[in-house]
């Protein structure tokens, strides 16, 4: 690990990732309905080796670690050049309700030279992008040791759940308009798009506005999902709603299915191609997935579990990234996920997003190898 030790006073970085962790336990549960808020410690270390700490809510509910340890107890002091640990991501500009300034401003204001952070937040509003934000103002940022997310992730597990499940409800959100995938729009009508994938949009977005309803319809326009068309003097889908609603999405972009194949290692194999709208495809490949992926036996407690040998959760999590991020300009290449007894490998045709850091590259382009 490659980190700035002029000042002697301030311990080895693997102490404050302790400290960070025994902090977040002390967090407070927040009284919330919509959502399990996270358990969140932070350690802030000063130049001259004193420390200061905070946990979530641990003022007032709600309120973030970081913001507690930089601003509400350590305002008034020069913390220039001081360190900071995190069990989770600093929240990105943009993720709080304005005026509220998010976590990573906040440390980009406090001039603080190195952070360390726990667990990336993989909710859509954050998802690397307060890592980001840190690096593009020079601020050196390290993740803690690969042994210690375990315990994070543990004790944030409600909280990870639903960050993942609005990550994949993101999906319409951040797929890119495109003159390529409207141009291959044409002539295709609101009949055209699957009622199921627009319930299950619904249904995940947790909205009571009905399909076909002209509320519905105006939301869609405003997500530039439909747009009006003046010759036909009606709505008509864009590129965007043919792939995440079409009822066969593949007629306009043949490039839009995901391709999976299963080596079994006996010589037997298993091929499958997924040509739903976009919005049904991770759920089918997930319980795909899990029918072919081996199990075994936990047998750790009394009860006896059987857990998949690779992470679901994980496979899950790229192989949404791949949907969201691929070219679908490119014609004729496909999301691609390939599963041998060793290892786990999704493709994703197109460049991934810039930056194109080793640490997004990932989630894009992904061999998971068995432990």
């Amino acid at each position: 690990m490659n980190f700035n030790m002029s000042d002697n006073n301030r311990k080895q970085p693997r102490e404050y990732m302790e400290m960070a962790i025994e902090v977040m336990k002390n967090s407070l549960h927040e009284n919330r309905k919509d959502k399990s808020s996270p358990l969140v410690g932070a350690v802030l270390v000063f130049p001259n080796g004193t420390v200061d700490t905070a946990c979530r809510g641990e003022f007032r509910e709600g309120d973030h670690a970081e913001y507690t340890v930089l601003d509400k107890k350590n305002r008034s002091k020069n913390i220039t050049g001081s360190w900071l640990f995190a069990t989770l991501e600093p929240c990105a500009p943009g993720s709080r309700n304005a005026p509220k300034l998010s976590c990573s401003e906040r440390i980009v204001n406090a001039r603080v030279s190195e952070v360390w952070f726990g667990i990336e937040d993989p909710d859509p509003k954050v998802d690397h992008h307060g890592i980001e934000y840190l690096e593009s103002y020079g601020i050196i940022v390290h993740q803690f040791d690969k042994d210690l997310h375990k315990e994070i992730e543990k004790f944030n597990e409600d909280f990870l759940k639903g960050a993942h499940r609005r990550k994949k409800e993101a999906i319409a959100f951040k797929l890119n308009k495109t003159g390529v995938l409207n141009a291959k729009a044409e002539k295709t009508k609101l009949e055209d798009l699957s009622l199921e994938a627009l319930q299950k949009f619904l249904d995940k977005s947790k909205s009571n506005l009905k399909i076909n309803s002209p509320e519905f319809i105006d939301e869609l326009l405003q997500m530039e999902l439909i747009e009006y068309d003046e010759k036909l003097k009606a709505n008509i889908p864009t590129g965007n709603a043919i792939l995440l609603f079409g009822k066969q999405p593949r007629l306009k972009f043949p490039q839009s299915a995901v391709k999976t194949k299963v080596d079994f290692g006996n010589g037997e194999t298993d091929v499958q191609s997924f040509d739903d709208a976009l919005v049904l495809i991770p759920e089918k490949v997930e319980a795909w997935v899990k029918t072919v992926i081996p199990e075994s036996f936990d047998r750790s407690s009394f009860g006896r579990s059987k857990i998949p040998s690779f992470p679901i959760e994980v496979i899950d999590e790229v192989l949404i990234n791949a949907i969201i991020h691929r070219d679908y300009g490119i014609d004729g290449a496909k999301v691609q996920l390939e599963i041998t007894p060793d290892k786990i490998v999704v493709k994703s045709p197109g460049k991934p997003s810039s930056p194109n850091k080793a640490r997004r590259l990932t989630k894009f382009y992904c061999n998971l190898y068995k432990p």
